[in-house]
């Protein structure tokens, strides 16, 4: 089956989202697929990709008319609600399904918007215009054969019939890392629905307790971390890293703090589960599984609270040891990618067949008990 993979690429961008669908285009072909990844705002060169890569740019019609020239046997996308509305009616005039990977809870809400650093009148303007959009996307909807979500509490939000929950793969392959003092490690790109602020209070909190605060990720809408005032010793920003470097910080963090906003399933909690590390979140825990499983914890937006259980795990070694374990135990039987793309090969053919689309399966896919809706 031809499939086609709609994202930015993590060429450029080495985020979450793309990370997945590096990972989805790389596991589809070795099942036997021919991939074609159409790169939004893409620039190149991508050498290393056993697929095929097509730039565009981040535009709706260039998106639509590349869809146009491949002629897939269905599209995998994962680029929020970005033109939705535009690309999937163009596609369903094709007859090319449409599968609608969600990545965050705003891909499910017809008004929602991330939050913006620009405040008053002009800040209301972007907000408004944003809002303004999002609503006029969520009609593209109307066109979406399918949506997949990689966070189960997300299923049924979005006005579409058939819906699958597949949960997000990560890596564990990690390089050796090593730091001179006790950590604890913040891991995301600085902008505003990440709340890198509350990180660098936790750090403020911590400060003169012989433990510091690493925080790693790209700065994007956000001042210079030397710009901003009060900012503790303790704490260290190092800028973007590679995924194995940041594997191996994880495996010899004493934890992962997380300060995110409700998004779709972080990354980084996966990538601490494979290496052993329990996490704290200050308030998102996405699809209940800290708490569920028992994890790491969930502090419930509470600053106080947030501070005193990350202060829990640096004090009880033995409690974040025994975290870690089963934060490690669940991360390989749940966040597997043989597993979940496995699963998602079976749900693209099972589209793209009722859609009287050309479904062929590659090696044998043993569908997972209840993953889909």
């Amino acid at each position: 089956m031809r499939i086609a993979v709609i994202n930015r690429h993590r060429t450029e961008t080495l985020a979450g989202s793309e990370v997945q669908c590096d990972m989805i285009a790389r596991g589809l072909t070795e099942r036997g697929h021919e991939v074609v990844y159409i790169a939004a705002n893409g620039q190149g060169p991508y050498d290393d990709c056993p697929y095929r890569v097509v730039p565009v740019p981040l535009k709706a019609r260039a998106i639509a008319d590349a869809c146009e020239r491949e002629r897939p046997d269905i599209v995998y996308w994962r680029l929020n609600k970005h033109g939705l509305r535009h690309i999937a009616r163009r596609l369903a005039r094709l007859d090319i399904p449409f599968v609608f990977a969600s990545a965050h809870i705003n891909d499910h809400l017809r008004w929602a918007a991330k939050p913006r650093r620009r405040t008053g009148l002009r800040g209301l303007v972007t907000t408004l215009k944003h809002r303004i959009a999002a609503g006029w996307n969520h009609e593209g909807f109307r066109w979406v054969a399918a949506v997949v979500t990689n966070n189960p509490d997300h299923l049924g939000l979005a006005p579409v019939g058939r819906q699958a929950f597949i949960a997000n793969s990560m890596t564990g392959e990690a390089r050796p890392f090593s730091w001179p003092r006790p950590y604890v490690l913040w891991v995301s790109s600085l902008k505003p629905a990440k709340r890198p602020d509350l990180c660098i209070e936790l750090a403020r909190r911590l400060d003169g307790a012989g433990v510091d605060v690493l925080m790693v990720g790209e700065r994007l809408n956000y001042p210079p971390m030397e710009s901003i005032e009060d900012v503790p010793a303790n704490l260290r920003y190092l800028g973007p890293k590679p995924l194995e470097e940041v594997n191996g910080m994880l495996a010899g963090a004493r934890c992962l703090v997380t300060t995110s906003m409700p998004e779709g399933f972080s990354n980084n909690i996966i990538q601490a589960s494979l290496q052993g590390t329990p996490t704290v979140s200050f308030e998102f825990d996405p699809g209940g599984v800290l708490r569920r499983h028992v994890l790491g914890l969930c502090s419930g937006g509470d600053i106080e609270q947030f501070v005193s259980d990350v202060g829990s795990l640096l004090d009880d070694e033995a409690l974040a040891q025994a975290l870690g374990r089963r934060a490690r135990t669940h991360a390989l039987k749940h966040f597997d990618p043989g597993r979940n793309i496995a699963a998602l090969d079976g749900f693209l053919n099972a589209v793209a067949a009722s859609t009287g689309g050309r479904a062929r399966a590659g090696p044998a896919v043993r569908p997972t008990p209840g993953y889909e809706t």
